[in-house]
């Protein structure tokens, strides 16, 4: 999608892995970017997405910049826009899900809502359409916790409706649909770590 001297931003399609797995053989972007240019000793994402989800994902090509993105991260400055599909008709138009979610110990990768154990993970909402027993929302996370978007879709706490295809927490009574899951990083905006101009894919 863009790249300059520090950084590179890809596409990533579906079911690829963001970044190596314990068993190397596994296709990833990371690895394959590495490959892809041979004159480069360092490439690293520098946030990830779940191995079903599509879209932008960030990567560095030197450490500072990795450490310096690293950093807008964890200060909130790099904002990411998703799209996503969810089972059902959504009632409201708009809004915030705030809540504290961990790791479920038994469950592994899912993740739960903990109010003992939990950590704060905020996302805004926002319909974009209705159609066939489906909502189009877009999804602004002003957090980063694993499966964020995934638990605040489906969660009763949160709307009520997972997204389509979510084969971790699809539940009765929705019934999970064949294909992907419909989540996708549509839009990527940040300083430019060198430079600090405004950067976004839309």
């Amino acid at each position: 999608i863009y790249e300059d001297s520090s950084f590179i931003v890809v596409g990533k399609p579906e079911n690829v892995l963001s970044a190596p797995a314990k068993d190397e053989s596994l296709f990833n972007v990371e690895s394959w970017l590495l490959s892809q240019r041979p004159g480069l000793t360092f490439i690293k994402v520098v946030h990830r997405l779940d191995q079903p989800t599509s879209g932008l994902l960030i990567a560095a090509k030197d450490i500072e910049t990795y450490k310096t993105m690293q950093a807008m991260f964890n200060s909130h400055l790099i904002r990411k826009q998703y799209v996503a599909w969810v089972e059902g008709l959504l009632p409201s138009e708009c809004g915030v899900i705030n809540l504290p979610i961990c790791p479920n110990p038994d469950e592994r990768p899912r993740q739960v809502v903990s109010w003992q154990s939990g950590k704060t993970s905020l996302t805004r909402y926002r319909v974009l359409k209705r159609e066939d027993n489906r909502t189009l929302i877009e999804l602004h996370p002003f957090t980063g916790r694993t499966h964020q978007l995934r638990l605040h879709c489906a969660s009763p706490f949160g709307l009520d409706h997972p997204i389509v295809g979510d084969r971790l927490y699809t539940i009765a009574p929705y019934v999970l649909a064949p294909g992907r899951l419909m989540l996708h990083a549509l839009n990527v905006t940040f300083p430019h770590p060198s430079t600090g101009k405004k950067m976004t894919s839309i």
